[in-house]
């Protein structure tokens, strides 16, 4: 059971992740934050956010989606033109693999599920250079600015999306409907 509704968050959030990385839908979001060559980007619709890089889709862009179901990484570029499917990838960190997974790919864009997982995002927040290796595509991005924006993204997250408080009245201390 547990892997059915792991596949079901994961469908989910890739497709979310391939909607918000189209670059039609970038008028959907709105800026949260801008600097250091990164924008950070709330989508209501979708109940996330996306921190991703200053780049035109003709030099690729790296974007890294926070979602209930975990962080997300995706890159994109104008020339690449993949069918749809799974593909294995290696994402790299100043030389150190990070990632040696599958990633769902169509037409322009690769994008994986990474989750939560501490080391991951202590290693793109302060790493140099993230490699993407894809086939016989290798791609490397800069991670200059990354710790501002996994914090900005995380703080847009957890301020807009995350859940903190139940909605129901019997969870809360303060509130017993039976006083």
């Amino acid at each position: 059971m547990r892997n059915i509704l792991t596949m079901m968050m994961f469908a989910a959030i890739m497709g979310t992740i391939a909607v918000v990385s189209s670059p039609a839908s970038a008028a959907d979001g709105w800026t949260y934050d801008e600097f250091d060559g990164w924008t950070v980007r709330a989508y209501d619709e979708f109940g996330m956010c996306t921190a991703v890089t200053n780049h035109t889709a003709k030099e690729g862009y790296m974007m890294l989606p926070f979602a209930p179901t975990g962080l997300g990484i995706s890159f994109g570029d104008s020339d690449w033109n993949i069918p749809k499917g799974r593909y294995p990838i290696k994402i790299k960190v100043d030389g150190r693999t990070l990632v040696n997974n599958v990633a769902e790919a169509e037409e322009a864009t690769i994008t994986m599920l990474i989750g939560w997982e501490k080391e991951v995002a202590e290693r793109l927040m302060n790493g140099h250079t993230l490699t993407l290796e894809a086939g016989n595509v290798t791609r490397n991005f800069s991670l200059d600015g990354s710790y501002a924006a996994m914090l900005s993204g995380m703080e847009c997250y957890d301020t807009l999306y995350s859940e903190t408080e139940s909605e129901n009245p019997f969870d809360s201390d303060d509130h017993n409907p039976f006083e």
